[in-house]
């Protein structure tokens, strides 16, 4: 940290990704052996800012998910490197978040935020810029399986039905 004015600054993170918490993340999520089912992989990847759109989230989710997504190409290599299940696992369980976030709310905005404070228990004791990082790898988590449709809804093409 720097002093500057009598205050302290953070230095930035400029890490687009930290795999510390990513690993965290998994490991905490396959220790919770939470029950799926049968959850069908899409594999659909729509013009993001159509799903969006689509799906009527509003500017500030609009900018967090285009955002997070610049960085979700690390988040791939990651799976890529890793020869486990760590990527369907995460697929699964953030298509159960999306599932429950339905029941609870008809509102797309209040799904989203479902999703994002349930991933992963981040500590709220934590310095505001710790809890930043982890929800930072918590977007980049979310808009990878946002652009594969594993959360919300895949727009429909104008004409089809």
């Amino acid at each position: 940290m720097q002093q500057i004015l009598s205050c302290y600054i953070p230095k930035p993170n400029l890490e687009p990704i930290n795999y510390e918490i990513i690993n965290q993340i998994i490991s905490f999520l396959i220790a919770e052996k939470k029950p799926f089912g049968y959850i069908p992989s899409k594999l659909i990847a729509p013009n993001f800012k159509k799903k969006i759109t689509f799906n009527k989230l509003d500017q500030n989710i609009d900018y967090m998910l285009c955002t997070a997504n610049l960085s979700s190409y690390l988040l791939e290599e990651y799976f890529n490197s890793t020869n486990d299940d760590s990527s369907e696992l995460l697929r699964k369980h953030l298509t159960t978040l999306y599932n429950e976030s339905k029941k609870l709310s008809d509102d797309p905005n209040t799904q989203f935020f479902h999703i994002y404070k349930n991933i992963y228990p981040v500590d709220d004791g934590l310095d505001n810029f710790s809890q930043s990082t982890y929800y930072n790898n918590i977007l980049i988590i979310m808009s990878l399986y946002f652009e594969s449709c594993d959360i919300f809804e895949e727009p429909k093409e104008e004409g089809l039905s």
